[in-house]
């Protein structure tokens, strides 16, 4: 039992947190204290549902392009913001579940050894949207940028002669040749067939 002398404020804050009108008391209070000039706006695309965020996550998930304003690459924060709903929303689409072997690895406290990839270099296309990814554990990850694997037109996985390997083993790459691939039902989501073909035609060792 608590002693009796325990104050119970944190209790009260929580409550007040929770509570839908002193939500709203509290937000304005800190909008008309440090943020008077950013008000109006922050109100307006609250209720509108637009502003930045929501631009670069529609932008991101593929949504028509009416629905969403062209986003610019200006600052490194940007980039550092469309970069972490790239991750989020492929590893969720994908279900933390690498595309090629169909491991789903995540730890006890939710965090996910698979990655997140970019099938077109960011370097190069500057394109954080759905179908230029793909969820990839690590080792699928190496070998798919340095073009030892690929995706062909029927989404099936096709292999680089291009290295040796102990093809006995159990992890060999190239029990993979023509594996289809593990994509999210949605086609919306799927890597695109463009992006695909770019990997083929300029990563992909083929010969």
């Amino acid at each position: 039992m608590a002693p009796a002398n325990q104050t119970r404020l944190p209790n009260k804050r929580i409550t007040l947190f929770q509570d839908p009108v002193s939500r709203t008391i509290l937000q304005t209070a800190i909008l008309d204290t440090h943020f008077p000039e950013q008000k109006a706006y922050f109100l307006a695309a609250k209720h509108s549902g637009e502003g930045y965020l929501h631009d670069v996550e529609a932008y991101i998930l593929q949504e028509p392009e009416a629905q969403y304003k062209t986003i610019r690459i200006d600052t490194e924060e940007d980039v550092f913001v469309r970069n972490r709903l790239f991750k989020r929303h492929i590893l969720r689409l994908y279900q933390s579940t690498c595309a090629f072997t169909g491991m789903h690895l995540v730890s006890r406290n939710g965090h996910s050894f698979v990655d997140a990839c970019h099938i077109v270099p960011f370097s190069v296309g500057h394109d954080d949207r759905i179908g230029n990814g793909i969820a990839l554990c690590p080792n699928m990850h190496r070998a798919f940028d340095r073009g030892l694997l690929s995706v062909d037109e029927d989404y099936r996985i096709t292999v680089s002669p291009h290295f040796t390997e102990d093809e006995g083993h159990d992890y060999s790459l190239r029990k993979l040749q023509g594996n289809p691939i593990h994509y999210p039902l949605a086609q919306t989501y799927r890597p695109t067939q463009e992006n695909l073909k770019w990997h083929r035609d300029n990563i992909f060792r083929l010969g």
